[in-house]
Formats: C-alpha cells, sequence, structure tokens
C-alpha cells in the first residue's frame, strides 16, 4: 500500500480517497510499470441534482479532447487528473518547472 502520511482510504480497484484540511482528494495509481508524472487537481466541479445531467456530457469531452487528462467523478464532485510517462531521456524536475 502506497504511504501518504495520510488516512488512506481505497474506494475502487486503482482508486483511493484521503483528506487533507478539510477537502478530498483522490489518487489514482498508475497501472503502468513505467515511472509517470501525476497531478490531481480535486473538486474542479460541484455536482447537485440541478446539474448532476451535464456531469457525464462535461467528463467525456475533457477526456476525448484534452490530451494526459482524464476527468473523473467521485460522490459529489469532479477532479482532473493529469499523467504522462517520464521517458529514460527527460528530466523530471525539468518537466514539472514548465
Amino acid at each position: 500500500m502506497l504511504e501518504l502520511g495520510f488516512n488512506v482510504e481505497q474506494v475502487e480497484k486503482d482508486l483511493f480517497l484521503f483528506q487533507y484540511e478539510g477537502l478530498k482528494f483522490l489518487y489514482m495509481q498508475s497501472m503502468l510499470k513505467n515511472e509517470m508524472l501525476t497531478f490531481s487537481i480535486p473538486c474542479i466541479y460541484q455536482v447537485t441534482p440541478k446539474n448532476i445531467w451535464v456531469v457525464p456530457l462535461l467528463t467525456e469531452k475533457i477526456n476525448r479532447d484534452a490530451s494526459f487528462v482524464k476527468a473523473y467523478m467521485y460522490e459529489d464532485y469532479v477532479s482532473l487528473f493529469y499523467e504522462r510517462e517520464v521517458l529514460e531521456n527527460e528530466n523530471l524536475e525539468e518537466i514539472i518547472g514548465r
């Protein structure tokens, strides 16, 4: 199990939930064995009974149109995940600095 320094709850096969300063964060474990760069932007969109119909349209559009970015709904909010492989000849610090 991944050690983050938080109480981590596994909510799906490769999806973990933890709370920090009152916010819920999701962590998606990469299925690939290569080194991956992953960022999560939690709670970009609050899901309510009035807007729940648009959430599948929103997440499908993001997942289709944005390279390396996936939108994911959990409970009552949508989060974004950016993930891409770090190649052998790339410097992780340089990639993050861009």
